[in-house]
């Protein structure tokens, strides 16, 4: 399954942004094909996006040059699962435990997420059964289909039309309204505390007790994202398309999520230090401290950040 080459079709790629550091490799035969595996390719930053245009411009320059690849051996299992022929484009994960195939014949049908490691299948797994629980809520507006290939779990996902970009949300934001469970419990008996505690090491264990223990709020119980971010979200019609649920909580907390959101943009794209972050959100928000410091210790559990970390260290006293 790590073998890039069982994911391509018999096409010819472009790799992005280069071939020692690839992110996507995108089918280029024709216009056609061209413009629709670009859509595959979605980067927030600028130099990134410049290249993205770039290329896609002197497409026809560089098109005769490129080698035509061979299918295979995922795409043939695809191709026979749905009975008819695919363009796929290829997008490899960030930590590399994953692809997302773009699947087109003449217009994009849809995306297949395949494992390449035991803790990309493990996410897949939950991603689907986050989909199952809120297909079953009436909460999902898309069509998935639960795929198996040679033992591994494969996600396919029917396209979702609409653009990627930072909007700005509030509280009532209607997707997480949706995920409320109508219960609430105060932190130290909060099932989503308790999931921090038994992932965490000693002293973010203390940590979070001295947060808890001093808090008398109630918080509501949620089906969390876990990875609630603007680039996971599509907006067509007034309407929202959200995806990626690979680090979804069916016991969740409230908060996260929406912290999550602007917590991913401003640090990333606006290079916010958390201290400005947490500002921003109490004054725009009234978002409690509390809530906060136990978000970055879960960012910090599921990113294994450094920045995380020193901030957490900071506020412990270390």
């Amino acid at each position: 399954m790590k073998d890039i080459n069982e994911f391509f079709s018999n096409n010819k790629y472009i790799v992005l942004p280069s071939h020692k550091k690839p992110k996507v490799f995108l089918a280029i035969d024709n216009a056609l094909i061209a413009n629709n595996s670009f859509k595959l390719y979605n980067p927030f930053s600028k130099k990134a996006k410049f290249l993205k245009n770039f290329v896609f411009q002197i497409l026809p320059l560089i098109r005769p040059f490129l080698n035509r690849k061979k299918r295979g051996g995922f795409i043939e299992f695809l191709e026979n699962e749905f009975k008819k022929p695919f363009v796929s484009s290829v997008y490899i994960a960030t930590d590399n435990n994953k692809v997302v195939l773009q699947l087109q014949n003449n217009e994009i049908l849809g995306y297949v997420k395949v494992p390449l490691n035991e803790e990309g299948e493990k996410n897949i797994i939950n991603e689907i059964k986050a989909l199952e629980i809120l297909k079953e809520k009436k909460v999902l507006n898309y069509k998935f289909l639960h795929l198996k290939y040679k033992q591994k779990n494969c996600l396919f996902i029917e396209n979702i039309e609409g653009g990627s970009k930072f909007l700005t949300i509030d509280l009532d934001f209607e997707f997480l309204k949706k995920l409320k469970r109508s219960r609430k419990y105060i932190l130290i008996e909060h099932p989503r505390i308790k999931g921090l505690l038994e992932n965490s090491e000693e002293w973010i264990r203390k940590l979070i007790f001295q947060i808890i223990n001093s808090s008398k709020n109630e918080y509501e119980l949620v089906y969390e994202h876990g990875d609630f971010a603007p680039w996971n979200i599509k907006f067509k019609d007034n309407r929202f398309y959200i995806f990626d649920f690979e680090y979804f909580e069916e016991d969740g907390i409230e908060y996260f999520d929406f912290i999550k959101y602007y917590y991913q943009y401003l640090k990333l794209l606006e290079n916010k230090q958390i201290d400005e972050i947490y500002k921003f959100l109490k004054k725009r928000f009234n978002i409690p401290k509390e809530i906060f410091d136990l978000f970055v210790i879960k960012e910090s559990l599921q990113e294994k950040g450094e920045v995380e970390l020193k901030y957490l260290k900071g506020i412990n006293g270390k």
